[in-house]
């Protein structure tokens, strides 16, 4: 099977989001073949094989990170990727937004509650991004799925980013 690059890469510029949740949609065994057709320079056989297929794709599309030396480009690709991925908001009952204080002043955070006339444990969740892209909105799908699916609470804190913030100063 022979893989054209530019096609590939315009097929997923156009349609990334639908292209990720079809791609989910792949028996294990078809994603990890699509990762050998797409040459894959990388061995972790404990990933998962959609994120194999993701970080597969990218490479393809000329992205050797998520993360390139202009931050700002980089932030604004993540969370335009993350928000392609989701398609329609999954339904929770109470998403409220909060300011939690800090010695330093104040962060903003986001409460996810499924059922809120129940008790339910609560997840605090720092979203992903090596500390320097993400936030609430690129991670706000997930963590609607995690409150509605895993029947708990979910505070999604958008903790400041590097290199502008350090966690020292928190």
């Amino acid at each position: 099977m022979t893989v054209n690059p530019p096609v590939l890469k315009s097929v997923m510029e156009k349609g990334q989001g639908t292209a990720a949740r079809m791609l989910d949609r792949l028996p294990g065994i078809a994603q990890e073949a699509l990762v050998k057709a797409l040459d894959y320079p990388h061995v972790y056989p404990d990933l998962d094989p959609l994120v194999k297929c993701l970080m597969a794709i990218q490479i393809k599309q000329g992205h050797s990170s998520f993360i390139s030396e202009d931050l700002a480009h980089s932030r604004t690709l993540f969370d335009a990727r993350m928000k392609a991925i989701a398609a329609k908001p999954t339904t929770v009952k109470v998403i409220e937004e909060l300011r939690l204080p800090l010695q330093s002043g104040s962060i903003f955070a986001r409460h996810y509650h499924p059922a809120p006339q129940k008790k339910l444990p609560m997840v605090i969740f720092y979203h992903g991004g090596a500390f320097m892209v993400g936030g609430l909105d690129s991670h706000d799908e997930f963590c609607r799925l995690l409150a509605v699916h895993a029947k708990v609470q979910v505070l999604s804190v958008a903790y400041p980013l590097t290199p502008e913030f350090s966690p020292l100063q928190m």
